[in-house]
């Protein structure tokens, strides 16, 4: 699914310029990948699908042993995400995904109009980040030793597997794009409905809004970031029908970017939208999100 033409445009003027919340959603999904990627490299956990060297802490096992091993380390993964999730909701779709890093950096890609100079290193780097995570994934089930050890037919299979793993990231990230974490991506509808956070997230502060609908556009999984408290309905994939837009928002700053690009530009101040922890909680948060939302509707009915 290609990026919303409004969203698209939006992208190509915000991205001529570098951004905190860019900067930090490339480190973290970086080190997410280093996370998955350091057992198997680490000798800690793998299952050796080449000569049968399984792995769990360090020592040899047999390959029962080694399939618990990586079992406990998804459930050590996801205690990890579900405390995050406890705080920000789905702060780590929205930063800590390397999904969704595949899709921004494709969205680089397609910022800059074919033709023009300066695609080279988007495209590099959009490759380069998809090649990681294939390999982070592959070396779960090879030895790394494989590439220097192995036989000229085993290597080649592997860097087939590795290339064939890359090219579907790729095609992730053209073809399904955010409709895979608006419908049908497992961990984050989980998470919006296990203990949705309003304690952390996008806070609406209505008097300097100048209903400008920039954060609307720029959204990825389409809702209106100034009425996260209206009831949402999707009907893709397993989304949960029928509730708020803090179940389905991924906390990934992107409508902050747009306002503060917009409102900057005009000397508005102070910024409409932030991505903030509330200071006194998660029933005044709630509260704050109710206001702003039947704020934006007494707008909406010019009332």
């Amino acid at each position: 699914m290609p990026t919303a033409p409004k969203r698209a445009g939006l992208l190509r003027v915000l991205l001529r310029q570098p951004h905190r919340y860019r900067s930090l959603r490339g480190a973290l999904a970086l080190a997410s990948l280093a996370i998955v990627a350091a057992p198997p490299l680490l000798g800690l956990g793998r299952l050796d699908l080449w000569r049968g060297d399984h792995r769990f802490l360090g020592e040899p096992v047999t390959f029962a042993k080694a399939l618990f091993g990586g079992v406990l380390f998804g459930v050590a993964s996801y205690l990890i995400t579900f405390v995050v999730n406890a705080f920000g909701g789905r702060l780590f779709c929205g930063f800590g995904c390397p999904l969704a890093q595949a899709n921004r950096l494709v969205e680089q890609v397609g910022a800059i109009p074919a033709g023009r100079p300066g695609r080279g290193a988007p495209i590099a780097g959009s490759w380069l980040f998809a090649l990681l995570f294939a390999a982070a994934v592959l070396h779960w089930w090879i030895d790394p030793r494989l590439w220097l050890d192995g036989s000229a037919s085993a290597r080649a299979v592997a860097a087939g597997v590795l290339l064939l793993g890359t090219a579907l990231i790729q095609a992730h990230a053209h073809r399904w794009h955010w409709a895979f974490c608006r419908g049908w991506c497992p961990v984050g509808l989980y998470y919006s409905v296990v203990m949705p956070s309003t304690a952390f997230g996008i806070r609406f502060s209505p008097a300097t809004c100048i209903d400008c609908n920039a954060c609307d556009h720029v959204c990825p999984v389409d809702l209106r970031p100034r009425e996260l408290t209206a009831e949402v309905t999707r009907d893709e994939g397993f989304a949960i029908a029928s509730t708020s837009g803090v179940h389905h928002c991924l906390s990934c700053g992107d409508c902050v970017e747009a306002c503060e690009l917009v409102l900057t530009k005009r000397g508005v101040a102070p910024i409409a939208l932030t991505l903030a922890a509330h200071p006194f909680g998660r029933a005044a948060a709630a509260r704050q999100l109710r206001r702003a939302s039947d704020s934006a509707s007494c707008r909406s009915s010019g009332r």
